[in-house]
């Protein structure tokens, strides 16, 4: 059984080296009342951490080209920025996706945050962003939003940042369409096929695409590739959207001999979401009805795009 879930998880899902948080502080104030009654919502909170040795191998050729670009443009005095600490990296977020469901409503809201040195600013380690947030209405309507920064590493790196981006979308298909959705919605999928795993946090999950016999209890992935394991409400049917998502695990398993940066040495490390957690699991706590508003997606979508990377912790604990 095999779901379409990694195209969350790769390349530019968008994620934030601490990025979705300070957008989640940004959203409007959470209202006092609760969406719905406890067991009936559900938070998913994503994060990738770089890995330390990849990542400072990545902002040492980094910093040698805009040193570089200093130094032909007339800063041969100009001083080399310290590279941050393993332990300090290992802090970073970079990639943070967050899902939430309450009802009949879901939201996500996204950052995906390239570590790169400014050169308008001495080469000084800047994160820059890619947002995405969308709100929806289980069969009805939808509203989403996008923005991204400059192109890291270029002269004047914010000037061609794209403005954000918004659209709807109301769901076709008339009464027999809404009724065909709510339907396809509530299905729920068979598990016995799949096996068991569990979070760091001790979060249950289905390991997806892995053989299982049901009551073995959980196990680690040993076949050789990525594997995703997913939240169990997935397949019961009690969530407002029938589809792929809910990934609280994401993994990749190594052959003989392989490290992190040999199949992916021209990747970012960054957005290795081969190792992406799930570090906030809230099932049955009350969201506010402000989560779900166009005004979240939008408060969220207009955060500041390019900020410090060192310096600063917006992590959403």
């Amino acid at each position: 059984m095999r779901l379409g879930i990694f195209s969350l998880v790769l390349l530019w899902p968008l994620v934030a080296c601490n990025g979705a948080s300070d957008a989640t502080a940004a959203a409007p104030a959470p209202s006092k009342a609760a969406v719905v009654r406890p067991g009936e919502t559900l938070r998913i909170v994503r994060r990738v951490h770089p890995d330390p040795a990849w990542m400072r191998e990545h902002l040492e050729g980094r910093l040698d080209m805009c040193m570089a670009m200093l130094r032909a443009n007339g800063q041969e005095g100009a001083p080399r920025p310290p590279l941050p600490s393993a332990a300090e990296i290992a802090s970073w977020v970079t990639v943070e996706q967050e899902e939430i469901y309450a009802g009949e409503q879901a939201a996500n809201f996204s950052t995906l945050a390239l570590v790169w040195p400014d050169q308008t600013k001495g080469c000084r380690l800047m994160l820059f962003k890619q947002l995405s947030a969308k709100t929806e209405t289980l069969c009805g309507a939808s509203y989403a939003g996008s923005a991204r920064a400059g192109t890291p590493g270029e002269q004047g790196t914010t000037s061609d940042a794209k403005a954000p981006n918004f659209s709807g979308e109301q769901l076709e298909g008339g009464p027999e369409g809404a009724k065909q959705c709510r339907t396809d919605a509530s299905k729920k999928r068979d598990t016995s096929d799949l096996a068991q795993g569990v979070t760091r946090g001790g979060h249950r999950c289905y390991w997806v695409g892995m053989d299982g016999t049901p009551g073995t209890g959980p196990v680690e992935p040993r076949e050789r590739g990525v594997h995703a394991c997913v939240h169990p409400r997935y397949f019961d049917g009690t969530l407002p959207q029938g589809k792929d998502g809910l990934t609280l695990r994401s993994v990749r398993v190594f052959g003989p001999g392989e490290k992190v940066n040999d199949h992916l040495k021209f990747g970012m490390p960054e957005s290795d979401a081969m190792r992406m957690e799930a570090e906030v699991v809230e099932d049955g706590q009350a969201i506010a009805p402000s989560r779900f508003s166009h005004e979240a997606v939008e408060a969220y979508v207009r955060q500041p795009l390019v900020v410090p990377a060192q310096g600063d912790n917006h992590a959403n604990k």
